[in-house]
C-alpha cells in the first residue's frame, strides 16, 4: 500500500510538471490515460488515481465523452491551502528565497491541547521546535511544532536546530514515523491575541496586525497523531487560495 501511494505521488508530481509546461494557448486538453501511461511508464490504474487527486484539488476537470482538461485558473495559484507543502517550497513558489531560522528547541509539560491533539498524558514531556520563515527579507511565517520527547537523546534534540531538514525528516530518522496526512483548523488572529508573534515578526506590540493561524495535527501510517503545530501566516506575504470542485446536484426542471 505504501509503495503504491509513493508511486502515485511521484506520478502526480510529474503530471503537475507536465501541466506547468503546457502551452494553454494551443489547448488545455490532456493526453488520454493510455498515452499518459506510456509517457510515464506506469499503469493506467496509477495514472487514473493521480488524475483523480488532481481533479479533487481543482487542477484539472473532465468532460464526459470529451476528455480531461487543465484548469487554467489553477496554474495561477501559487499557494493552494488544500495541498500540504513544506513552507520553504511555498515561499519559493512565490518567487522569493526562503530563509528559515530556528528560534528555539525546548521541552515543556503537556497541557490540555497536547492531550486532546495527540492523546498523551497530562504533564508528559513534550518538545517544541520554534521556527521563523522569511521570504527574502520579509517575515512570512512563525511555526511551533509540538511532539512527545519520549526516547530522544540530547544529541538528537540538538539536531533540530539545523533548519536544512524539517522536523518530519528527523522524526522519521529517529522514530521511523512518517506524516501521511493531517487535519487543519484555520483561524484569523492578531498579534495582540498572541503576543509571542511580535518578536519573530518584528512587531512592537503597539500595532494590531492580522495573521492566519493554521492549527495542524499530523498522523502517521497507522492513523495515530504524533505532531501538532501552530503556524502564524502573514497573508500580506503568503496569500493562500483554494479551488473547490462543486458537487451540487441540480434538480431537473421542465
Amino acid at each position: 500500500m505504501g509503495q503504491e501511494s509513493s508511486l502515485k505521488q511521484q506520478v502526480k508530481k510529474k503530471l503537475m510538471e507536465y501541466i506547468q509546461s503546457m502551452d494553454l494557448e494551443k489547448g488545455n486538453r490532456l493526453p488520454s490515460e493510455e498515452k499518459l501511461s506510456t509517457m510515464f511508464g506506469v499503469s493506467r490504474v496509477t495514472i487514473r488515481s493521480a488524475l483523480k487527486e488532481l481533479e479533487m484539488e481543482g487542477r484539472i476537470f473532465s468532460r464526459h465523452g470529451s476528455g480531461t482538461y487543465v484548469n487554467p485558473m489553477a496554474r495561477r495559484i501559487a499557494f493552494n491551502l488544500a495541498v500540504p507543502e513544506l513552507y520553504e517550497n511555498i515561499i519559493r513558489k512565490g518567487g522569493r528565497t526562503p530563509d528559515v531560522r530556528v528560534e528555539g528547541v525546548i521541552t515543556e509539560a503537556a497541557g490540555e491541547e497536547a492531550v486532546s491533539s495527540l492523546g498523551v498524558s497530562l504533564g508528559e514531556t513534550m518538545v517544541a521546535v520554534k521556527k521563523t520563515f522569511f521570504a527574502g527579507d520579509r517575515f512570512s511565517m512563525y511555526c511551533i511544532d509540538h511532539f512527545p520527547k519520549e526516547q530522544l537523546t540530547r544529541e538528537q534534540m540538538q539536531s533540530f536546530f539545523n533548519p536544512e531538514l524539517s522536523i518530519f525528516d528527523y522524526l522519521y530518522r529517529y522514530k521511523g514515523r512518517k506524516a501521511m496526512w493531517d487535519t487543519m483548523r484555520i483561524q484569523t488572529v492578531t498579534n495582540r491575541q498572541f503576543p509571542e508573534i511580535n518578536g519573530p515578526a518584528g512587531l512592537s506590540g503597539e500595532e494590531c496586525h492580522p495573521f492566519l493561524l493554521l492549527k495542524g495535527i499530523n498522523y502517521d501510517k497507522t492513523d495515530t497523531p504524533f505532531v501538532y503545530s501552530h503556524t502564524y501566516v502573514d497573508t500580506e506575504v503568503i496569500e493562500y487560495n483554494m479551488i473547490r470542485k462543486k458537487a451540487y446536484k441540480y434538480e431537473p426542471f421542465y
